[in-house]
């Protein structure tokens, strides 16, 4: 395990999962699953982009960072842990580029370098290189809402469950400690609510993190997102 350098190789995270069904994702989660941990749990939100420095709606689209996101990203980099068991990313240029600069700042060594698309952004269909606007849906905590050729956060929450269950038997079985996340706006909300355990769904949605925040949890089960309840 050295320090990263350079261009970073990510490899694939459960290469070939797929997400489960509702109905597989309730019935593992009866109980909650505990890994075994606690793990320190890292996560950053991407750097600036150019859609962001421009007030656009970002999505699924695949755009590069700004010259301030990069130095955002190698800022973050010196507030990191030392070691990783594990850095993941997602299949986004603006995600593993973030994570790439952010490791080499901090002189961080890493044993496990992987993507995931579970990591992902949603897709926001129509709105995508659009003006940012408020959505009443979001701001109702409506979690089945999906603008015209989009996703719902109802989907985000599905992926994030199936990514959690993963990484938390891998981490068992690896005796991980220490992980460190690059992902998006949207999937962080839903992460948050699922490790917080937060239960009312408007507070979920209403969450902000600025471009390359640096958020930590101690990690020790993954638990039903109870706020699914009463957010559709």
């Amino acid at each position: 395990m050295t320090p990263i350098t350079g261009k970073v190789k990510f490899v694939p995270f459960q290469q070939g999962s797929n997400i489960p069904e509702w109905e597989s994702l309730r019935r593992r989660l009866s109980t909650a699953r505990e890994h075994g941990g606690p793990i320190v749990l890292n996560a950053i939100r991407h750097g600036e982009t150019e859609t962001n420095a421009k007030g656009l709606v970002t999505g699924a689209q695949d755009v590069d960072l700004t010259d301030r996101g990069r130095e955002q990203a190698r800022a973050t980099g010196h507030l990191l842990h030392g070691r990783y068991d594990a850095a993941i990313c997602s299949s986004l240029r603006r995600s593993r580029e973030t994570l790439a600069i952010a490791l080499a700042a901090g002189g961080v060594s890493v044993t496990h370098c992987f993507w995931d698309a579970r990591l992902n952004e949603r897709c926001l269909g129509d709105l995508e290189l659009r003006p940012a606007l408020p959505i009443s849906g979001y701001a109702n905590g409506d979690f089945s809402f999906a603008p015209k050729g989009g996703n719902s956060y109802r989907a985000v929450v599905q992926r994030a469950l199936s990514f959690l269950l993963d990484l938390a038997d891998w981490s068992r079985d690896q005796g991980a400690s220490t992980i460190l996340l690059s992902t998006h706006m949207g999937f962080l909300r839903i992460l948050a609510g699922i490790l917080e355990e937060q239960t009312d769904p408007v507070a979920v949605l209403a969450r902000s993190f600025r471009n390359a925040e640096l958020l930590t949890w101690k990690w020790v089960r993954v638990t039903w997102p109870r706020f699914l309840e009463s957010g559709g």
